[in-house]
């Protein structure tokens, strides 16, 4: 069997078991909380199955390959500074629960520093993450279409594609839908980095590996022998350490759970569990065998056309890790866009009055009709604008795609100064002058990265998300409590 019709056949097997799953979800979704939250009750493995689709991602497992590949065991300090963001915000999950009728983390931002500092921290998210979605989209393309080098059609075809399907079942099934093709998406892509390392442990070491060769840490090379890589290892653990307090689609994870028996904690604790497994353990034991199979690989982007080489004998093996590729982009995407939308349908167009339905004081089955569909639009318009981000940012201005993820995080870094304000605000206190905090870091932050990339100076990106988080506290002494 063609290799290429081998990998055809998995990216079209995935695709239409995640169209399928969703078909007639539509018209199942009427209100509020049925297309946003499931019904507000899903169990603990539910929750844990959307928390853990958005970090085993393509860009997660890529990311954790090549730092097994570069610095073997030690790459998995940075995956435990993530891991431990889960357990982390665990502590306050009950604290973001009682939220829930704000909306949103923008609908909170604007009970306590009002409209204009959640304008601002909307706008950010709706960066933020649309960068997101394209970064996930252009890392797991290249990676899959280098099995045909130069071929920018086939490239372009996987970009849109992929971003048009996402956005048609999560248009189609909302949060539920998402949730029935996670499941499986996830499970199928565990099978299939678990039988990869393996079959490169077993099929494919060399006669001189030995059990020590499985054992390298170069905890130094990850720190950074030159200033540039040292800020780079810094700028990794600060977003990893902050990213999931601001980040839009963990909090609608955690409000999605039933209320019940800590369901959010529990759900917050395992999931973190869960994303050192996957893409953790089992990227980084994947990036080793690599080495050890091939050390001269030294672009990421060749792991993937190696490892369906060094497969090629095995179709089935062939279609299963496709499949597991796409399943994790796919994942991935959903949860970012089904977020997205709902950020620019309620805090975007609809600020005004989401309170007042989720609170029960204006009940409108067709104005909750509209805001569904201000969404579904929301979420089709993203998935395409962030296509073309990612399209032109790494072929017209060959930024690296592991250099991408210092530009997606500068605009959520902004987020970090305010979000503690509430966790930490017991006595509910509001604050005003936050606008200007966030304003401005996200200013800089952009501007920042505009200018790197404009005079080619990429090697620089890795100080936007700090010069944004810095900024941010520098200028949050200026927000104050309002007086009563």
């Amino acid at each position: 069997m063609d290799i290429t019709f081998q990998i055809i056949i998995g990216i079209v097997i995935m695709v239409s078991i995640s169209l399928f799953n969703t078909y007639g979800y539509g018209r199942k979704f009427d209100t509020i909380k049925s297309f946003y939250y499931g019904d507000d009750n899903l169990k603990v493995s539910k929750v844990v199955h959307l928390l853990l689709s958005t970090s085993f991602s393509m860009n997660g497992i890529l990311y954790q390959t090549f730092l097994g590949f570069a610095f073997g065991w030690a790459a998995l300090l940075i995956q435990a500074v993530w891991c431990a963001s889960y357990w982390w915000l665990s502590s306050y999950s009950s604290r973001i629960n009682s939220f829930e009728k704000n909306g949103t983390i923008h609908g909170t931002i604007a009970i306590y520093f009002g409209s204009n500092a959640a304008k601002i921290a909307t706008l950010a998210t709706i960066i933020g993450f649309t960068l997101q979605i394209g970064w996930e989209l252009i890392v797991g393309s290249v990676a899959i279409s280098t099995i045909a080098p130069n071929n920018s059609v086939l490239l372009m075809i996987l970009i849109f594609g992929l971003a048009v399907i996402s956005a048609t079942y999560t248009i189609l099934g909302g949060l539920k839908g998402n949730i029935k093709v996670n499941v499986f998406q996830n499970i199928v892509g565990g099978v299939a980095f678990i039988i990869i390392p393996i079959f490169f442990i077993l099929v494919t070491q060399k006669p001189e590996t030995t059990l020590n060769s499985y054992l390298s840490f170069d905890f130094k090379g990850l720190f950074g022998n030159t200033p540039l890589l040292i800020i780079a290892f810094l700028s990794n653990i600060l977003f990893s350490l902050f990213w999931q307090f601001v980040d839009s689609s963990t909090w609608h994870s955690i409000m999605s759970g039933s209320n019940t028996d800590n369901t959010s904690e529990k759900a917050l604790k395992w999931s973190s569990f869960w994303i050192f497994i996957f893409p953790g353990f089992m990227g980084t034991i994947l990036g080793i065998s690599l080495k050890l199979s091939n050390p001269e690989m030294t672009d990421p982007n060749s792991y993937i056309p190696y490892i369906i080489t060094e497969i090629s004998n095995y179709p089935y093996l062939v279609i299963l890790f496709i499949m597991g590729c796409i399943g994790a982009m796919l994942s991935t995407l959903d949860g970012l866009l089904l977020s997205v939308g709902q950020v620019v349908s309620w805090d975007w167009f609809n600020s005004n009055i989401i309170g007042k339905i989720l609170n029960g004081e204006i009940t409108d089955d067709n104005l909750e009709k509209r805001i569904i569909n201000t969404t579904r639009i929301a979420i089709f318009v993203t998935a395409i604008v962030g296509s073309l981000f990612s399209y032109v940012i790494t072929q017209v201005f060959q930024v690296s795609i592991f250099d991408i993820v210092y530009i997606v995080t500068v605009a959520q870094m902004v987020l970090v100064p305010v979000i503690f304000k509430v966790l930490k605000n017991k006595q509910n206190e509001k604050y005003i002058n936050a606008e200007w905090s966030l304003g401005i870091s996200l200013l800089v932050g952009v501007l920042f990265v505009v200018i790197m990339i404009v005079f080619n100076k990429q090697q620089y990106l890795p100080f936007a998300p700090i010069i944004s988080l810095g900024l941010s506290y520098i200028l949050a002494f200026t927000i104050k409590k309002q007086d009563i």
